[in-house]
């Protein structure tokens, strides 16, 4: 009998079919469920509208309930696990529902591998969640169940040691490989791609565009819960600029598609945990210029600049694109460096082996 895995996630089939609004979240907790897949396991996930199966991972249909929401989730979740009985439960990120999630796992004797998402998962104070203060309380209790934890930087591993008293292990985010871009399919030079939140700080972006006239400039993203307002402003103010393309929010493959006709990837936000963009860069052989640097990675491997103004970001772009030498090195350094660093087997390898 296979070995069963619960990903516990409700986007897979909303990401797949371009529906919806997900986030990196859910696809690395996707390029997760495939590799268990391609690994002989029986997968198991969420869907908010139907019970089916998609790439060989069986999704179960979770209903929203208002105001009844936390007690169904609750039961529901009870029920999947003793239905089910999986060796290992896989969560992604801060979130109230693995309070219970990670306890009833240890109930029925099954590993809960918590997955961090952002730097501030485990700081006190910057994790707080949407909605009560209970959110937060649940959450933060819930890291005392959770059996394994997996971060995706030093910085991670460091504050849930301090602040939780927590070991974890360091496993970089996975994604598939791709060709390397050609000049002849270049449609834009610089890419910006996120959600439309403050803290991603689109209005950088938007004055890089507006002082660099020569190039062309695509923005990606769609509208968050709760932040509408701030999305329109912001759309409004990228159709201001000529060279900017304004694109809102595209199905998944067809942004994955986009990163193979750009030059460089710009990142704006104030943090970030490892985002899929840079390795959606990266896998294009594309260089990253951004305010975040995970792992030190842009500093110390020449895969792109760290930038910590909008001085710096307008000239370590414009360097990029100028000089074709530098960018054909970079380019090159970076392909190497995600062959070997990123590859689904070998984190998979390494999963098995701190889990056992």
């Amino acid at each position: 009998m296979n070995k069963k895995v619960i990903i516990w996630n409700t986007g897979i089939d909303d990401l797949v079919s371009g529906k919806g609004t997900v986030g990196g979240l859910t696809v690395q907790l996707y390029f997760w469920a495939k590799t268990f897949v391609s690994k002989g396991w029986s997968v198991f996930s969420f869907s908010n509208n139907k019970t089916c199966c998609i790439e060989g991972i069986h999704l179960l249909c979770l209903k929203k309930y208002r105001y009844v929401d936390v007690v169904y989730n609750f039961f529901f979740s009870l029920y999947v696990l003793l239905c089910i009985r999986p060796e290992i439960v896989v969560f992604r990120g801060a979130d109230r529902s693995l309070f219970w999630v990670a306890l009833l796992a240890k109930i029925v004797q099954a590993k809960c591998i918590l997955f961090g998402a952002s730097d501030v998962n485990f700081v006190p104070g910057k994790d707080i969640l949407v909605g009560n203060k209970i959110n937060t309380m649940l959450y933060r209790h819930s890291l005392s169940f959770v059996s394994h934890v997996i971060v995706q930087n030093e910085n991670q591993k460091r504050t849930l040691l301090a602040n939780y008293n927590k070991g974890s292990l360091i496993i970089p985010n996975i994604w598939p490989n791709t060709p390397a871009v050609s000049d002849a399919n270049i449609k834009y030079d610089v890419l910006w791609v996120a959600n439309m939140r403050r803290l991603k700080r689109p209005e950088w972006f938007i004055s890089l565009a507006k002082e660099m006239p020569n190039f062309k400039f695509a923005m990606v993203g769609g509208v968050t819960f709760g932040d509408r307002d701030y999305f329109l402003q912001v759309r409004q103010k990228a159709k201001s600029i000529d060279n900017l393309s304004f694109l809102g929010s595209m199905p998944f493959e067809e942004v994955n598609n986009l990163f193979g006709k750009v030059k460089v990837l710009v990142c704006t936000s104030e943090y970030e945990g490892f985002p899929n963009t840079f390795l959606q860069a990266w896998s294009n052989g594309i260089p990253v210029v951004s305010t975040v640097d995970p792992n030190h990675l842009l500093s110390s491997s020449f895969l792109g600049y760290f930038v910590k103004n909008q001085n710096e970001l307008h000239s370590r772009v414009e360097l990029l694109l100028e000089d074709q030498s530098r960018y054909k090195t970079l380019s090159k350094n970076i392909k190497e460096y995600f062959e070997r660093s990123h590859s689904a087997t070998i984190a998979f390898e390494h999963l098995m082996s701190y889990i056992e």
